[in-house]
């Protein structure tokens, strides 16, 4: 790095996870917390094979949120003296995305003129297993893995790699195919493994297959069975030799070690359903006890159903095949209360809800309250959209909220550093995507002390879905700690 200069300076942490993917030949797990500049360090290596060699061609597979953020962050962080080429390919289907890659001309390679070119895709085209009309055995994906081999390229990242955690989905089983397409291969996630330790595998079958054991020797060596058939993973076992396996492959870096942030305080208001509401949970409550103790080993999945269920009642709403029943609006208006009353203190503030009734119902009736800009994201807004939205709430002069689905725009968004106060309406079943989206404030660049302020019913699985989220629990165990509440209250 000593011919290197940077444009924008690196915190040590940084440096020493360059240093390191520098010596392990480009390949890397870097499992570093979000906010703290993992984008900036991939770049940067990319930059200096641009520079040495004349240019690198990277390939960057992320999930939809993130696709558009690669552009703003190489022009930011990419010095000056290096071209920059991106292209970020969202529209159109499957099958014309592949064509818009295979359609790219890459420059030549010169140092004395050293272009870094981006090509940046959806992770989720990798899953479309659709065979293409008037052939017999090609599928879709098929289409854009070649059309990914037809380039020579020097880098592969996949953004958030514990997308492809898992053995055989159609993603994770596309992106070891394509793996020795790349020289060098970088997986990026501040959540590697959001389960358990079998999580691990996926993502190193990318960044170093040669690593670690074929998929049913992995789970022999490092996973204890039990349960029905002898067959259900019931624990882990030898996970120091794991770890020893790892640790030349996986850069770590917390949060909590690599920056002085400002503190984050998580408040509750905890609110009482109306009649309606309470009398709809009991019921269902009653028969989701029923169907937990009448299970086994596991959680029957008709029992968990009827235990998001109770979710859904405490955000005043039920979900019953093709109908949706109102039951009420507690929460939402304890939420726009709050939301008005920071407003008026000149806040920005941005809103996460799991349930797309919750983003839209919020939306419109804080638009007709409020004087100031309110923006809505979810699922169905595309990408640039979104990227306007989230611009506008970086640079409007004055307050404005944001109402986002919470999985929408939980990874690779800066922007709401902006804000240094967030609420949660309703909460997702993943805890990653809990930790995801307060990483959108707490992170670098955010100067204010953070506000998380938490919609709450009382004694509701709420209340222990939030518990599990702090003790970095799942959806199973806030459930059995909430049947557990319940028969103590019976």
């Amino acid at each position: 790095m000593t011919t290197y200069e940077f444009r924008t300076e690196p915190r040590d942490h940084q440096r020493r996870a360059l240093c390191r993917v520098i010596e392990q030949g480009g390949r890397q797990l870097l499992t570093i917390d979000a906010g703290l500049g993992k984008t900036w360090i991939v770049l940067n290596y990319a930059a200096m094979i641009a520079q040495k060699k004349g240019r690198c061609a990277v390939f960057v597979a992320a999930p939809l949120s993130a696709v558009d953020t690669w552009e703003d962050e190489a022009n930011k962080h990419v010095p000056l003296r290096i071209n920059v080429v991106t292209h970020v390919i969202n529209d159109g289907s499957t099958l014309e995305k592949a064509q818009r890659i295979k359609d790219i001309e890459m420059p030549p390679a010169d140092p004395s003129d050293p272009h870094l070119v981006i090509v940046a895709i959806n992770l989720d085209v990798f899953s479309q297993n659709r065979r293409v009309r008037g052939t017999k055995t090609v599928k879709t994906r098929d289409k854009v893995i070649a059309a990914v081999r037809s380039h020579e390229w020097d880098l592969g990242i996949i953004d958030e790699s514990h997308r492809i955690k898992s053995n055989s989905s159609n993603v994770s089983r596309a992106m070891g195919v394509l793996a020795d397409a790349f020289p060098r291969r970088l997986g990026l996630t501040g959540t590697v493994a959001p389960h358990s330790p079998m999580d691990f595998w996926g993502q190193m079958r990318w960044v170093e297959p040669d690593i670690l054991d074929r998929w049913s020797d992995y789970k022999m060596l490092y996973a204890r069975f039990g349960g029905y058939g002898g067959k259900e993973i019931v624990g882990f076992h030898n996970l120091g030799h794991l770890s020893y396996r790892l640790k030349d492959w996986v850069f770590p870096a917390k949060r909590e070690d690599c920056l002085d942030l400002p503190p984050v305080t998580h408040a509750k208001i905890i609110v009482d359903l109306s009649t309606k509401e309470r009398k709809a949970y009991t019921e269902m409550a009653k028969e989701a006890l029923a169907e937990l103790e009448s299970g086994t080993t596991v959680i029957a999945p008709a029992a968990i159903t009827k235990w998001m269920k109770l979710r859904q009642i405490t955000s005043g709403f039920l979900k019953d095949e093709d109908a949706i029943y109102d039951l009420g609006s507690t929460k939402m208006d304890a939420c726009v209360d709050k939301v008005s009353d920071l407003v008026a203190g000149d806040e920005k503030v941005v809103v996460f809800a799991h349930f797309i009734r919750d983003v839209k119902g919020c939306h419109e009736r804080l638009t007709k309250r409020l004087d100031c800009p309110v923006e809505i994201i979810h699922g169905s807004v595309d990408a640039p959209e979104r990227r306007r939205i989230r611009k506008m709430f970086q640079s409007h002069d004055g307050p404005m909220v944001v109402v986002a689905q919470m999985r929408t725009v939980s990874l690779a968004v800066n922007e709401f550093v902006a804000a240094s106060n967030a609420l949660f309406l309703s909460y997702s079943e993943r805890h990653d995507d809990y930790i995801q989206a307060v990483a959108r404030l707490d992170r670098q660049g955010q100067t204010r002390p953070v506000t998380i302020w938490h919609i709450i019913a009382r004694n509701s699985l709420d209340e222990s879905l939030l518990d599990a989220y702090d003790r970095k629990g799942t959806l199973e165990q806030a459930v059995l700690a909430e049947a557990s509440k319940m028969r103590s209250r019976a």
